[in-house]
């Protein structure tokens, strides 16, 4: 498993130079997951930036199952 941080999202949606190294380790993790903290976070960054419509691309199908900061053990599908 796989917790995703808001710096990797920022990165692949940025297209920063490292973003396929990071979608490549995303891309083979069985488990995927994200805090309800992280996503608000990067929505917010990702709307300061003009980068919203990135993000929801690649959130996209949208999260089914968000849990509370620090609660890693309950599993979450993204369309990362």
């Amino acid at each position: 498993m796989i917790v995703v941080d808001t710096s990797a999202l920022l990165a692949i949606v940025g297209d920063e130079p490292k973003a396929p190294l990071i979608e490549a380790a995303l891309a083979s993790a069985p488990i995927l997951a994200l805090s309800a903290g992280t996503l608000a976070e990067a929505m917010i960054v990702t709307g300061q930036r003009q980068l919203r419509p990135a993000l929801d691309q690649l959130l996209t199908p949208p999260t089914e199952d968000l849990f509370p900061r620090g609660d890693v053990h309950k599993p979450l599908s993204t369309g990362i």
